[in-house]
């Protein structure tokens, strides 16, 4: 049956009906809004990048995070996470994409600094370590201007197409990490460029610097932390460290500990270990002196009790005997000036 139909300049025109549903099809494509959720349409399940214990997580299309204060195992961790990724598992951590490709940016550390960390993952990969692989490039950005680095990152990433992003150091891509505009800008274009490139991208940031206080620094760390799917803590123990995901938006996975070899290599520790009351209250203790005295400092018996009451939020009858326990263990002692230092 044909139907009328206004053609071109005006002119009644006659079109069958299935013409004219082909063109009403067509045109309700061309209107459609990209942003609007469509009921009708089969959205794509996550596909994470990896998986911990059976459970999946740093979804592609998305955005993650590791923290941890200085120099306490976060580039380690990183390290660990690229080696699983490019060859299938590392440390009990499963690979879920096949052909995987890798991208690493540092944006803190000299360019001697960042082939070693390039050096590190081969060598978890069991690679040469004096060849490049295609699925595996490292960028050390620290020479670059600050306004330059974000663009460079997501030409990169436009051009190498790859499946995960590590960005060392994200608080390098703005001037000022407490400003709202541009934390927000950061986070926003990362977000985009996960979604539109499929990419996983894992930020790394520091925490703040108060000993209680595991927060990300500043607003983009409050930005990152909002926006992220998956955030990672990193703290370390003498050589043990442990990884905890603190924030998801779908399964927490185990937490996972290692340690390093004599070459400073990452190795797996199955279990963390046991420890009892006594000695969870000893380290407890011997981080809380070793926050107070660093830095060869010395106090009084008053100074060391109260600093110590402030830190731990316990009475003054407690630090006390803290003090004594510490003195005991060989924690700090007294000195000739009768002022407690670290031993």
């Amino acid at each position: 049956m044909a139907a009328n139909c206004i053609g071109w300049q005006g002119k009644e025109v006659l079109m069958s009906e299935a013409t004219k549903k082909i063109l009403n099809d067509f045109t309700a494509k061309v209107d459609k809004d990209p942003f609007e959720i469509d009921v009708t349409t089969v959205y794509p399940e996550l596909n994470y990048a990896i998986s911990i214990n059976g459970i999946g997580c740093m979804p592609l299309g998305d955005i993650q995070g590791i923290k941890a204060k200085a120099k306490q195992g976060k580039t380690l961790t990183e390290s660990v996470f690229m080696a699983a990724i490019l060859i299938g598992r590392c440390l009990g951590i499963t690979s879920n994409v096949t052909n995987a490709k890798v991208l690493f940016f540092d944006t803190e550390q000299h360019q001697r600094s960042t082939a070693k960390v390039v050096e590190r993952v081969h060598k978890l990969c069991g690679w040469d370590v004096h060849k490049n692989y295609d699925n595996f490039s490292a960028f050390s950005l620290r020479s670059m201007d600050i306004k330059e680095r974000l663009p460079y990152i997501l030409k990169k990433i436009a051009a190498k197409k790859p499946h995960v992003v590590f960005i060392d150091g994200c608080r390098d891509l703005l001037h000022d990490f407490n400003n709202i505009e541009e934390s927000s800008n950061v986070i926003n274009t990362l977000m985009k460029a996960s979604e539109e490139c499929n990419t996983a991208i894992v930020n790394v940031l520091h925490t703040n610097k108060g000993k209680e206080d595991s927060n990300m620094r500043g607003h983009l760390g409050t930005e990152l932390l909002n926006k992220c799917s998956d955030v990672w803590e990193v703290k370390k123990d003498g050589l043990i460290f442990k990884v905890e995901e603190t924030d998801c938006r779908n399964i927490p996975t185990d937490n996972w500990c290692f340690t390093l070899d004599e070459s400073g290599i990452p190795i797996q520790l199955d279990i963390e270990p046991e420890l009892s009351k006594e000695e969870i209250q000893m380290n407890k203790m011997k981080e809380n002196f070793c926050f107070i005295l660093a830095g060869q400092k010395s106090l009084s018996y008053t100074s060391l009790s109260t600093e110590y009451s402030e830190l731990t939020g316990l009475k003054t009858p407690t630090s006390n005997r803290h003090i004594g326990m510490a003195v005991k263990a060989g924690i700090i002692q007294k000195g000739n000036d009768n002022n407690y230092r670290l031993l």
